[in-house]
């Protein structure tokens, strides 16, 4: 009986915590949409956001986390970019979506950062419990997508109501995760092929997608960490997970070649290096030489402010869906180095952290930089890519698997002490 209650115990736990509440809040926009939760009478990544904030609470009143000082050198210089957009705000010639902008830059977006900086990097059971349920939920949105074509054959496919692009870039993750665990954690054969279904079932929905972005990027970040699996993790040296990965990949480029001329996702590919380039390539090409031009005329250095870019375009589109561009134009090159700066401390500490320790945790959150990344370089804007804040800020878990001294109030008084009394001592000393 005792056993039961602690098993309980620990599965209420695991489902009430903050990397299970905040997982649903950062996803959200892939299943809010859905006509089931249509009931909900309120905005459910604000509910999400407001409930997984007062965790973050409890765990801090708590003392259950223990900041290191690079996640918090990583938060700071993130404040400076986040001051510096909100000061662009002084001269940007937007004056509508400039509000909604501002808004969930300071806040939800920001929030995706600090709380995987903070709380989920903090450790590899929050780390695996956040990549748990990040991979439920992609596996469920494959799903989604698959059931449909199975039942009707091949149609357009909208998951939960919404745009392909969010539920793309949720199955690819899932993906990476998938393949992270297969070729550099997979302990065993059995677990290797349940890995090895998986990413077959979530690579089966992202093709069944329209998302050229999503399944790009998914296959790029996937052959990086195949490459950079054979010498981190001698994987020639490893059947147990060489064998099953292979068959995925052959089955995979098997699928795709039997199957590309009645996938639409192919089509759009096809229709990208053609001659006569379908109108969202088009789009895309004019306006990132939009972009190029328009920060080249002016205001180079400090930008045209946040938002701007929908004035500045007559409104045809309110972002140029490359986020670098957006930060050149809105932002300037301040800006952009700004942004630059948290994002290259993260890395540092990232593969600082692998370097030392061997983590394999080390390894995902580098691709899911990656993954998160590449996908901003061609949809959205800086808060419809909230996933590539909450992957800077998972960047921190080097410093924590380093096991550094954490940084509380009473080292920062001990510390302030010391360095007071060496002045006060240097200042005593001199004639």
């Amino acid at each position: 009986m005792s056993s039961l209650r602690h098993r309980l115990r620990r599965v209420s736990g695991h489902l009430v915590s903050f990397e299970v509440v905040f997982a649903l809040f950062l996803f959200s926009g892939v299943y809010k949409a859905s006509p089931r939760l249509a009931w909900v009478p309120v905005d459910l990544t604000a509910i999400l956001a407001v409930v997984s904030l007062l965790l973050a609470v409890g765990l801090l009143v708590g003392g259950r986390i223990e900041p290191r000082v690079g996640p918090l050198v990583l938060v700071g210089l993130f404040g400076c970019f986040l001051a510096y957009a909100l000061l662009t705000v002084l001269w940007t010639p937007s004056e509508l979506y400039v509000r909604e902008k501002t808004f969930r830059l300071a806040s939800v977006t920001t929030f995706s950062l600090l709380g995987c900086a903070l709380v989920v990097a903090q450790n590899r059971v929050r780390l695996h419990r956040f990549l748990a349920v990040s991979l439920a939920l992609a596996l469920v949105t494959a799903a989604a997508t698959i059931y449909p074509v199975a039942l009707y054959g091949p149609i357009p496919v909208r998951p939960f109501g919404t745009t392909y692009l969010t539920p793309g870039r949720m199955i690819g993750l899932g993906a990476v995760v998938v393949a992270w665990y297969l070729l550099f954690v997979s302990p065993s054969l059995a677990r290797s092929a349940l890995a090895a279904s998986s990413l077959c079932v979530l690579g089966a929905g992202l093709a069944l997608l329209d998302g050229r972005g999503p399944l790009a990027a998914t296959v790029l970040t996937i052959g990086l960490l195949g490459i950079a699996a054979f010498p981190l993790a001698s994987l020639h040296r490893r059947p147990t997970r060489l064998g099953p990965g292979l068959l995925a990949g052959v089955g995979g480029v098997a699928v795709a070649v039997l199957y590309a001329d009645s996938l639409r996702v192919a089509e759009k590919f096809r229709e990208t290096v053609s001659d006569d380039p379908d109108p969202a390539t088009t789009g895309r090409l004019e306006n990132w030489a939009f972009a190029l031009e328009t920060w080249l005329s002016g205001r180079t250095l400090t930008g045209h402010g946040l938002a701007s870019w929908g004035p500045l375009n007559d409104e045809v589109v309110r972002w140029p869906h490359n986020v670098v561009l957006e930060l050149l134009v809105e932002l300037g090159v301040v800006g952009l180095l700004l942004f630059g700066l948290p994002v290259l401390l993260g890395l540092a500490l990232a593969v600082s952290g692998y370097r030392e320790t061997r983590e394999p945790g080390c390894v995902v959150v580098l691709a899911l930089f990656v993954y998160t990344f590449l996908n901003a370089q061609v949809t959205g804007d800086l808060n419809e890519n909230r996933f590539l804040f909450a992957a800077i800020g998972l960047l921190c878990y080097g410093a924590y698997v380093r096991r550094s001294e954490p940084v509380t109030v009473g080292r920062l008084v001990d510390r302030s002490r010391r360095l007071l009394g060496r002045l006060t001592g240097r200042a005593g000393r001199r004639p």
